[in-house]
Parts: C-alpha cells; sequence; structure tokens
C-alpha cells in the first residue's frame, strides 16, 4: 500500500508541474471531474487511513474547495482542514433563506453548457448558458440535499450595473417567462424549472450587446481570483416537504468556469501524446477515475463493420462532426430524436436508390475525453425503436410536430430492442469507433428521396450521466428535432437541433451484400 501510495503522489506532483504547458479543451473531462471528485475524494481518504501519509503532513488528495470568497476551486494538492465557505453577503443574495449551500452537501449542479442544438464556440458571444441537474453520486451521503430533487430555480449574482442587460431567457432552446432581476441581490433568477421534464434543463440568457455588461463574464460574478472566467451560480430545490409548497432549504453556490463549454473538435496543435501525460484532467483521472479490479466487466467488442455503408455526411469519413449532442442519453430522460435527410446528402454519402438499410452506427464526439466511460453507468432502457421514412419536408422546413415530418404511409419500424442495455464503456472514444445497431426488422428500402430517421428511446432504470454523441450543425442537407419524453407529439425547442452524425449500412439487391 505504501508503494501504490508513493506512486500515487509522483503522479499528482507529474501533473501539477507541467500543467501550465498543456491547454486541454475538452467539457466533458472537466465537467466528470468536478462531478466526480467528491467521491474519489473519500475514496482515497478510506485508502490512506491505515497507510503512512504522516510523512506529507497537510497534504489532502482532491480535496475540493468552492472558495467562493476566495481563490480557485480545484487543486490536485492542497493543505487540509479547507471547508466551504459561504460570501459573506450570502444571507443577502438569498433573501435571507436558511438553505443548505455547501455544494459537497448537494446532489443539485449547475455546468457551463452550450445552447441547445449547437456548440459554444459557435454560440453569440453575448449569450449565456448553464445546464443544471442533479446527481446523488456526487454529493455526502447522508446530507438532507443529497437526495433525489428537483431543480427549481437557479440564480447568477452580477452587478448593480448590469439591472437592465438581461434581453431574454430560454429553457431548452424556448422563451422562458420565469425571470426577474433581484435589485436587492444585484442578480438574475430564473423560477419554475421543476415545471420541465427531463434531466438536464440548460437555461440560456441574452445579454445586451450594447451595454456595459454585454459578455458573461462582465455580466457574472465571479469567485474573485482575476481570471475572469467563472461565474458564480446558485441551484435552488423546487421546495421542501410532500407537497414541494415550502420554501427551498437546498441551495448549493459554485462557481463555473465559462471556458468549460468551449467544446472542439480536436485539440490544439500544442496538444500531443507525448504531453498529454501532463495534462491536469487526463492525470487527475489516472489516478482516481480508474475503476477497481472487478468493479465492472468490460463490454464484448462492438461487431466489424458492415462491407457497404453510407457515411452521413461523406466528410465524417475524415473528420469529426464539428458538434456534439447529449440528447440521446442523459440521466433519467427518455427521448424522441428525429432527423430528416436530403437525398443530396443521401446520395454524396453513397447511399444507391434501392439500397436497403439494414441498420445505423453513431460514435462519440471528438472532445469526448478517452479516460471516461460512456456511460459512466449502466443504462437500462425499457426499449429502444428506429423508424424510417420518407420526408413530408426538406430539412429547412421541418416542424417541430413529429408526425408531420414523415409521409405516414411510409412510416415503417426497422428496429425494435427491449430492453436496450448499454453497459459502462459500451461506447469508445475515436473517429474509428461507432456504435452498429443492427436491424431487427432486416431493413429499409430507400426508394429516393429525403429521408426521416426516428430514434425512441423509452423508460430508463439508472442514470448515466450525458453522453456526448458526435453531430452536426442542422442545414440545408440535414435538420433534427427533439424532445425529452418519448411520448411526446412535438418537439422542445426549435426543429434545428445538432444533428447526429452516423452510417447507414446497406445491402443491395445486385451485389446480394
Amino acid at each position: 500500500m505504501k508503494a501504490g501510495l508513493l506512486i500515487t503522489l509522483l503522479v499528482a506532483a507529474a501533473c501539477s508541474a507541467g500543467a501550465s504547458a498543456v491547454h486541454v479543451p475538452d467539457t466533458y473531462a472537466r465537467w466528470a471531474l468536478e462531478r466526480n471528485e467528491n467521491r474519489q475524494h473519500r475514496h482515497l481518504q478510506s485508502d490512506s487511513s491505515n497507510s503512512d501519509l504522516n510523512g506529507y503532513p497537510g497534504v489532502d488528495i482532491y480535496d475540493r474547495l468552492p472558495s467562493l470568497g476566495g481563490r480557485t476551486s480545484r487543486r490536485l494538492l492542497q493543505s487540509s482542514g479547507s471547508s466551504f465557505v459561504a460570501p459573506s453577503d450570502f444571507s443577502v443574495l438569498t433573501g435571507g433563506l436558511d438553505c443548505i449551500a455547501d455544494p459537497k452537501a448537494n446532489a443539485l449542479y449547475p455546468v457551463a453548457a452550450a445552447p441547445p442544438g449547437g456548440s459554444r464556440s459557435a454560440a453569440p458571444s453575448n449569450v449565456l448558458c448553464v445546464g443544471v441537474n442533479r446527481d446523488v453520486g456526487a454529493c455526502s451521503p447522508g446530507s438532507a440535499c443529497c437526495s433525489p430533487m428537483r431543480v427549481g430555480s437557479i440564480q447568477i449574482p452580477s452587478r448593480s450595473r448590469c439591472a437592465a442587460a438581461v434581453q431574454a431567457v430560454e429553457v431548452d432552446g424556448a422563451a422562458w417567462p420565469g425571470w426577474s432581476w433581484e435589485a436587492a441581490s444585484a442578480s438574475l433568477r430564473v423560477t419554475g424549472l421543476n415545471k420541465v421534464t427531463g434531466g438536464t434543463k440548460t437555461v440560456c440568457v441574452t445579454l445586451g450587446p450594447d451595454s456595459a455588461c454585454s459578455r458573461p463574464r462582465r455580466f457574472c460574478r465571479d469567485n474573485g481570483d482575476g481570471s475572469g472566467s467563472s461565474c458564480m451560480v446558485l441551484v435552488y430545490n423546487a421546495g421542501a416537504g410532500p407537497s414541494k409548497a415550502t420554501a427551498p432549504d437546498c441551495c448549493p453556490l459554485y462557481n463555473i468556469d465559462l471556458r468549460a463549454a468551449a467544446v472542439t473538435d480536436n485539440p490544439p496543435t500544442s496538444f500531443s501524446s507525448a504531453a498529454r501525460a501532463f495534462a491536469p484532467f487526463a492525470c487527475a483521472l489516472a489516478v482516481a477515475d480508474a475503476a477497481p479490479p472487478g468493479d465492472f466487466a468490460l463490454p464484448p467488442p462492438p461487431p466489424p463493420p458492415p462491407a457497404n455503408f453510407a457515411v452521413l455526411p461523406s466528410r465524417l469519413a475524415t473528420s469529426f462532426g464539428g458538434s456534439y449532442t447529449t440528447l440521446l442519453i442523459n440521466g433519467k430522460s427518455t427521448c424522441r430524436y428525429q432527423v430528416i435527410l436530403s437525398s443530396r446528402l443521401l446520395s454524396s454519402g453513397g447511399l444507391p436508390v434501392g439500397g436497403r438499410v439494414t441498420g445505423l452506427a453513431l460514435r462519440l464526439a471528438g472532445a469526448a475525453n478517452p479516460e471516461l466511460r460512456f456511460p459512466s453507468a449502466k443504462a437500462i432502457y425499457r426499449s429502444l425503436t428506429v423508424w424510417m421514412g420518407a420526408a413530408a419536408k426538406a430539412p429547412a422546413a421541418m416542424a417541430r410536430a413529429f408526425d408531420s415530418n414523415m409521409v405516414a404511409s411510409s412510416r415503417a419500424l426497422v428496429h425494435l430492442a427491449r430492453p436496450f442495455t448499454l453497459d459502462p464503456g459500451a461506447l469508445k472514444p475515436g473517429a474509428g469507433n461507432w456504435f452498429w445497431i443492427t436491424f431487427s426488422s432486416g431493413g429499409y428500402t430507400y426508394t429516393g428521396g429525403d429521408l426521416v430517421v426516428e430514434i425512441v428511446l423509452a423508460d430508463v432504470s439508472g442514470a448515466a450521466k450525458p453522453v456526448p454523441f458526435d453531430a452536426y450543425p442542422s442545414g440545408p442537407d440535414a435538420a433534427a428535432a427533439y424532445a425529452p419524453n418519448y411520448k411526446a407529439t412535438s418537439a422542445t425547442g426549435p426543429a434545428n437541433r445538432d444533428v447526429l452524425a452516423m452510417l447507414l449500412p446497406y445491402t443491395t439487391a445486385i451485389a446480394g451484400h
């Protein structure tokens, strides 16, 4: 045990020494590390309780400090004895509410997010997006706020001069009337989020482009470290008691990293395999995120790719899509996801008229951290169904009403899996690691024209963290619509969500393969 701990400390020290030389733009790595640090910290403390760490006085591995009134929130090695300290004006922020604010004691959490249907890097610079959800597995067991509660509202502390900066607020891509500016605390509050179904709820705030607070870093109150890249956010539960009618009693206060939402398709040129060992997030996960022997069984290898398959769009044969989507697998959410693919896209991707589509394949986004498992936990859906049919509308004219996008007489159930199970780590990072689904029906014969593909996931057990699938922006040749409820008849938000990158394997009657 002594040798193992010494190696752990040496690796952590190497990470600390080389962190400044490498920038890792991986959103999911930052998010997953933040949400898993508390659990990993408890595991390491347990491991070290019977070991000789007395030679390293004052060292506490992976102790996470919100540091809401001080400096940065995360360090690989830092002094022990640290604890949550609320800012001096906390009672002003909450209006005197008696609530638990320590993030370690709360299941609720916020993260910097990309706008629904797009990537942060492509979003207007005057838009601030925050995703909110819960994770009971990443808070202190026994805490009153470490339970499967509902998100009720969020509060973003700002500055008095920003009172008129907010132009509009959207939740999951739809205009949201439930927001107000609180002059006493100089903050924006967005309420009624418990009325939104599904997993992660994405709140986007549009700031006036001509105001002094036109950028998120100007609008947000930060943690005072001088970086200008953090944003203070409080998340409130929907209220205590069986009726959820009383005041919230949980209000975790976080500093989110505004840079963490900037997902890039590929690492920068300064990021190389040789330097990767010194990347702080990669090192942290290598030390603490590895599962112990017997913790989970590796999934079987994916089936070999078929002889013929269409690449949609064709450029994905040599690159990633440039965006990502977490709409399919996201906590406890179910899903109805529909895409319209133009005949031009299908033809250029290699699907011939008369070809019989026998399945589909998806892959993780280029920014997916190879040190993590996707999904993070076992997810069992009551069913996975895939439908195909002729499109009734062009991609650019896609409607929110799902059924109106497909010619009713052509609608065909091409795949039914009951149940559909995804084991931890079933999806592998990498451009060539496609996850193949072979249709149970034998396939769908493409007769030409625009095509609709619809994926429906119903009733999930387990709570896998959001899985970032490779995707590309909607456009004239492809568009997508989504609802976080498999029974939904209309999409949530606009019908121009990011489109899943996919392969369509096919056979031809002439070739017989």
